[in-house]
């Protein structure tokens, strides 16, 4: 069976969801009721429009949805953790379409909660997968019918696989996709196409394609020199960005085929983040996060790059997050982006700091333009932006 990777599971809590908010949480004593939650009334809201969005988000004892609809300019709350019991310390969070699959590890035993949002009904499937010595764990994530858990094979191989569950069968199978591995990064699903970029011993970036309906490796890219991004597009097809100092390449393939479809060049003063792209293609338009150069009191900045006309904009998002602070009174950390793409609107989850005595949450809401647009406060912190 499985051993757990404790490196791995230390990514997992490496990121904006688990360890920032953790911190920010547990450290906090939140004393007001549920009659509190919605949109609270500020002095903030300026000139233009804020869109619908759904979000998850946290506070030191659960787990919430919540909904912001923009005409009543309210909000709704339901508590997964209270109704649907959702572990508050849920180890990842993947979404397929209108399904939310929340993987826990409990008493070293995998478990895997599903909500989905279209008719709010709930799965579970406890215990499907216990930690022992023969293999460990990396990830997990799903597909329409299956969940998929990244492994090595014995443990420190390098030997990368995924074992997939059939949810309706409850049937196992392994498949074999890669030696020599070093690190995996998080994967992207897309239509029985699983995409995981790693690093090989020789401090190389691949990617592997998995077909998961078939069980089967489709294709292997190795980058040389390069660090590979990936996204899908609105016209749903993958997008591959690989590059450094600044001259990248950008490859367009068919989904179901992999054939190639168009490439060009771009130039981008940055590195992008290796692996599955925090971002959204729009119209030939990328929404992304840009990294800013350090120190600074901020890790990325909303930005956006239009491959037809080679426009680009980052937000001055210190600024905004200083205005905030001001008219807030306590200091924030911001915690969660998002993009809301009929609008094309930046979604920033913030929560008060540790030093501050505010256990306040909330959403600051920017325009394409990069001026801000709404602060949105609620009794929670945003960790998860729901993409519509």
């Amino acid at each position: 069976m499985f051993s757990v990777s404790c490196t791995a599971l230390k990514k997992e809590f490496m990121n904006p969801k688990t360890l920032l908010v953790s911190l920010i949480i547990a450290l906090l004593f939140w004393h007001c009721s549920d009659d509190n939650i919605g949109v609270l009334e500020t002095e903030m809201e300026t000139s233009g429009e804020t869109p619908d969005f759904r979000l998850i988000a946290e506070d030191e004892t659960s787990i919430f949805l919540y909904t912001y609809d923009s005409d009543s300019d309210e909000g709704e709350s339901v508590n997964l953790t209270l109704e649907d019991n959702v572990d508050r310390f849920y180890i990842s969070l993947r979404q397929l379409a209108e399904e939310l699959s929340f993987f826990s590890l409990i008493n070293g035993s995998f478990s895997l909660f599903q909500k989905n949002l279209s008719d709010q009904s709930t799965t579970a499937f406890e215990d499907f997968l216990m930690i022992s010595s023969e293999r460990s764990v990396i990830w997990g994530t799903v597909s329409e019918n299956q969940i998929l858990m990244a492994n090595y094979n014995p443990p420190g191989s390098g030997q990368l696989g995924i074992r997939s569950l059939d949810m309706n069968t409850g049937v196992f199978a392994d498949t074999p996709l890669a030696t020599n591995v070093a690190d995996t990064g998080n994967p992207l699903y897309y239509r029985q196409r699983l995409f995981i970029d790693y690093l090989d011993n020789n401090d190389r970036y691949n990617m592997v394609v998995m077909d998961t309906e078939n069980l089967e490796l489709l294709a292997s890219f190795a980058f040389e020199n390069s660090i590979p991004s990936f996204l899908i597009d609105d016209s749903g097809d993958f997008v591959l960005l690989s590059g450094d100092q600044g001259n990248f390449r950008r490859e367009v393939y068919d989904v179901a085929s992999l054939d190639l479809i168009e490439e060009s060049s771009f130039s981008l003063e940055q590195v992008l983040s290796p692996g599955p792209l925090d971002g959204y293609l729009v119209n030939e338009r990328l929404y992304y996060q840009y990294i800013l150069t350090q120190p600074s009191n901020v890790a990325t900045a909303p930005a956006f790059f239009d491959f037809t006309t080679a426009e680009s904009q980052i937000v001055d998002i210190s600024m905004i997050r200083d205005e905030v602070i001001d008219e807030l009174g306590f200091t924030i950390t911001l915690t969660a982006f998002g993009f809301d793409e009929l609008s094309r609107t930046y979604l920033m989850g913030y929560g008060a700091s540790l030093a501050s005595e505010s256990y306040d949450g909330g959403v600051i809401v920017i325009d394409e333009n990069g001026d801000r647009i709404n602060v949105i406060e609620l009794p929670f912190v945003p960790t998860y932006f729901i993409k519509n």
